[in-house]
């Protein structure tokens, strides 16, 4: 391990009267090398200072509850960066309130938006001042405020990043242009609020990620965003995603241009994306950048999505997506929860989990044609042994698809898709089942049929019935029995079989 010791063992500048070496056996701190944290000083020379002793000595730096100011990207390649208390600041992007509990407008109201204020003036220097608190590194440049390059890690916990919504091109943590299949990223406890596009932002795949406890918020794109080059392998897989909220980000909450394998979201909240609610009775919509007066679209699929998969890896991975679980997750105000998309190549999810999953509409929302919010809309060509239970669709749709469905010869599936019955009765059920006996022909499982239930079939497709009369392979299935036996359709009747 290599030790960074000045000659003559002279002190640090600023610091107090101890040699590095003294202090190296302690918690070393920014302002060790001269960071100031007032919200206005730029103190990019003294971060990037202490980031880079971080680096050289694989040792934690840590800040403290403080808003450090930079005007310039900071370079994060494996240093160690930790608050003194372990708890990341933030600020109210809605510019509200302090940290003390006083609001700056005593009536809460989102016309004053932190990037557009009808009859004020407000200033990004004014929301800091008034609104951000505890520990946090701020910036409102058009930069990448923390960025790794190559082959490093991002090392981050206990710190939040607040940035500025008028800086269009501002993420706030990133890897670099070119920088490709970023891996083994350790994100905890971190808060990342108000940036000019993305929160976080991998631009070109990520492999082993572990995210949790970190809350992506207000972000003029999306939460957390995952990114690929036209003609460049840009993998993305296995990454663990756990106990996060991902919520307001515009256009949408958490991100994946493609999926190859190995994808885990577990107990994360996607409340509010796509800001839908900021609108007063179904217009006006506050817009960040816009300022205000933006007209949603009313086609579902085009509507910002708690969590998207955009499409399988057509390129590299043949089309294929590997392995996906979501559960336990939830989400209010909501426009879409979850958008699936393997349509690239073969177009083939595999092994997806959806389970206690539990979304709320946004009744703001002005939806048109009946067309409601939905809990899963679900584009893919093959869908094989997969499970999407225990579903809870407050007032969405449980499942809904593109329109137009394609000849049924050109989707099929030798495998199995199971459900559940909980579907309520704000789901579309009978578009569901369509959907299904066009979409998943062969081997459709549930929690069972009786035979007067069964649905128009598609030579092929499976089931099982719970009241048959017999049990004869081959024979044509009768009802109103107390055998269980497993069904499928021969293009004119249901055999058991």
């Amino acid at each position: 391990m290599t030790t960074l010791t000045p000659k003559n063992e002279q002190p640090i500048s600023g610091a107090s009267n101890l040699t590095l070496n003294q202090k190296l056996s302690e918690m070393v701190s920014v302002e060790d090398f001269g960071a100031v944290g007032d919200g206005v000083t730029n103190d990019y020379t003294a971060l990037q200072a202490a980031f880079t002793w971080s680096i050289t000595n694989q040792k934690a730096i840590y800040l403290q509850d403080k808003r450090y100011y930079t005007a310039s990207t900071l370079n994060c390649n494996n240093a160690i960066i930790r608050s003194f208390s372990d708890k990341p600041g933030g600020a109210d992007p809605y510019f509200l309130g302090n940290s003390s509990g006083a609001y700056y407008y005593t009536t809460p109201n989102s016309s004053y938006y932190m990037n557009y204020a009808p009859g004020a003036s407000l200033t990004w220097a004014q929301f800091i001042a008034y609104s951000a608190y505890g520990c946090a590194i701020i910036s409102d440049q058009n930069i990448d405020i923390l960025q790794i390059t190559g082959a490093n890690s991002f090392n981050i916990s206990g710190i939040a990043v607040i940035g500025n919504h008028r800086a269009t091109s501002q993420v706030g943590i990133a890897s670099a242009t070119g920088t490709v299949q970023t891996a083994f990223q350790y994100l905890n406890n971190i808060n990342v609020i108000g940036c000019g596009t993305s929160g976080i932002y991998f631009r070109m795949g990520l492999q082993e990620g572990t995210v949790t406890r970190v809350n992506c918020l207000f972000n003029n794109s999306y939460g957390m965003a995952v990114g690929i080059t036209s003609g460049v392998q840009c993998a993305v897989d296995a990454n663990y995603i756990n106990n996060c909220n991902f919520q307001f980000n515009r256009l949408g909450g958490l991100y994946f241009s493609i999926v190859s394998k190995h994808l885990f979201v577990n107990q994360c909240d996607f409340s509010g994306n796509g800001q839908y609610n900021n609108g007063n009775n179904g217009t006006n919509y506050i817009d960040p950048v816009l300022g205000y007066n933006r007209t949603p679209p009313t086609n579902v699929s085009l509507m910002a999505a708690g969590m998207t998969i955009y499409d399988a890896d057509g390129t590299y991975n043949g089309g294929y997506i590997w392995n996906v679980s979501i559960t336990d997750c939830t989400g209010e105000f909501i426009a879409v929860g979850l958008n699936l998309r393997a349509i690239s190549s073969l177009g083939a999810l595999q092994f997806l989990r959806i389970q206690n999953i539990s979304f709320y509409k946004d009744n703001l929302f002005p939806y048109s044609g009946g067309n409601n919010p939905a809990i899963i809309f679900l584009n893919v060509n093959y869908l094989n042994n997969s499970l999407i239970s225990q579903i809870y669709p407050q007032s969405c749709d449980y499942i809904d698809f593109p329109s137009g469905i394609p000849p049924v010869s050109a989707y099929t599936s030798n495998s199995n898709l199971f459900l559940d019955n909980n579907i309520s009765s704000n789901a579309s059920t009978s578009l569901l089942t369509t959907f299904l006996q066009y979409k998943f022909p062969h081997s459709i499982g549930t929690t069972g049929y009786t035979v007067a239930t069964l649905p128009i079939g598609v030579t092929g497709m499976r089931a099982y019935v719970t009241d048959a009369t017999a049990t004869t392979f081959n024979s044509t299935v009768a009802g109103t029995g107390s055998n269980i036996v497993p069904v499928f359709y021969n293009g004119s009747n249901w055999i058991i079989g």
